[in-house]
């Protein structure tokens, strides 16, 4: 089964995008990475993201947060990896 999941709040709405499982849950206001990534994953923090980890071929990754995305030294993206952050209200 394929389901499509979107974000929706009171001034944007995320364009949809597909994903075999759904996992719900409220982003906590801060989010402090330091395990390193290999796979797909997207990290959300409503306020603050901090990272000092490091973001390994062949990972997508996305950090979004509402209002910063620290990248800490220690923090590293490997060749081949690709890595996207986004910063704002409106987190799609």
């Amino acid at each position: 089964m394929t389901y499509y999941v979107s974000r929706k709040n009171e001034i944007c709405e995320s364009s949809r995008a597909e994903t075999p499982t759904v996992l719900v849950t409220v982003p906590s206001s801060t989010l402090n990475l330091n395990v390193d990534f290999s796979g797909n994953t997207i990290q959300i923090a409503r306020t603050t993201l901090a990272a000092t980890n490091k973001i390994i071929d062949p990972a997508r990754v996305t950090y979004k947060a509402g209002n910063s995305v620290m990248l800490n030294e220690g923090f590293e993206v490997k060749s081949g990896s690709i890595f996207d952050a986004k910063i704002g209200a409106c987190l799609n």
